[in-house]
């Protein structure tokens, strides 16, 4: 299936979101929230930010999927998936964020070693960059709809990229 206009919207939706939170959580305080109405916004925006991530992860590396999902391979003419250390730890992560989302489990809110947002974010900008470039590398123009991953994959680079690519060494 080709992508539509309201695919590249979509995606870029979600990345845009992605790199929202991260701002978000970034800002938050260390330490834990003194009122109830504070834990549910800090909540909130954690549990966005495994959203969205676990959005992007099934985009770039599907398991299951349904007939309506929309993938990677819905806007390149050959097959593509991402390689690389990125795609290595995201792939090991997808398994503890389901659990916590999708699941009442009594690991739910248990620390987890892979949850460091700032590397799963660059992880997930890193395919961005990858997908963009073989879009571009395929394609004489790059939709519109796309602009807004775009940006948002170039503000995570100024904004997080040194701190991201210091996290990793």
């Amino acid at each position: 299936m080709k992508a539509t206009p309201q695919d590249c919207s979509a995606f870029s939706y979600e990345v845009k979101m992605l790199y929202g939170l991260l701002v978000r959580l970034t800002e938050l305080p260390a330490e834990q929230p003194s009122t109830p109405w504070d834990s549910v916004l800090r909540n909130a925006i954690i549990e966005g930010h495994l959203l969205h991530t676990r959005n992007l992860i099934d985009f770039f590396l599907p398991g299951v999927t349904r007939r309506d999902d929309i993938l990677v391979k819905d806007f390149l003419r050959e097959a593509w998936t991402p390689e690389g250390l990125e795609a290595d730890r995201l792939t090991l992560l997808k398994p503890e964020i389901d659990k916590r989302l999708a699941h009442l489990t009594r690991e739910r809110h248990i620390e987890f070693d892979g949850w460091r947002s700032i590397i799963i974010t660059g992880d997930l900008m890193e395919l961005v960059s990858q997908f963009l470039t073989r879009i571009r590398e395929i394609s004489t123009h790059l939709d519109p709809q796309l602009s807004d991953a775009v940006r948002a994959q170039n503000y995570f680079d100024a904004d997080y990229g040194d701190q991201y690519r210091s996290a990793l060494h």
